[in-house]
């Protein structure tokens, strides 16, 4: 069988941009930006173990008596147990195991809306209803 180079490797590029365009869903897993986690600690920062991620933090000199939620939800399928650290707010309280949703970028935690969970969508925080 004789294979033509042009089209084996189009179907090199596409098969690549398949895949890529099947991880891009995963990282996103609705159109809003949330995601569900689970809460998996309340600490001082200080104690954070090392394979958290502090970008929500902000200035990683200073605060260190400063009280965070550990979030574990799923990236991706190469990273299943994501875990990021937000400040925790005055009067903010959370439970080990709690389910939240969270957005990364935004560094916004908030409790799961148990209908939104059930019909697949989510309420914008700001609206006045």
């Amino acid at each position: 069988m004789i294979r033509h180079p042009r089209i084996s490797g189009s179907l090199i590029v596409f098969a690549i941009l398949a895949s890529l365009a099947g991880c891009a869903s995963l990282a996103a897993p609705d159109s809003t930006g949330w995601r569900t986690g689970t809460v998996v600690g309340l600490m001082p920062r200080a104690d954070l173990p090392p394979k958290v991620d502090r970008d929500c933090l902000g200035d990683t000199g200073t605060h260190d008596a400063q009280r965070v939620v550990v979030v574990s939800f799923r990236m991706s399928r190469r990273i299943p147990f994501y875990r990021q650290a937000f400040p925790l707010a005055d009067g903010e309280t959370w439970s080990t195991g709690e389910r939240v949703q969270v957005q990364t970028r935004a560094c916004w935690i908030k409790p799961i809306d148990v209908d939104a969970a059930l019909t697949g969508e989510h309420k914008n925080d700001d609206s006045t209803t």
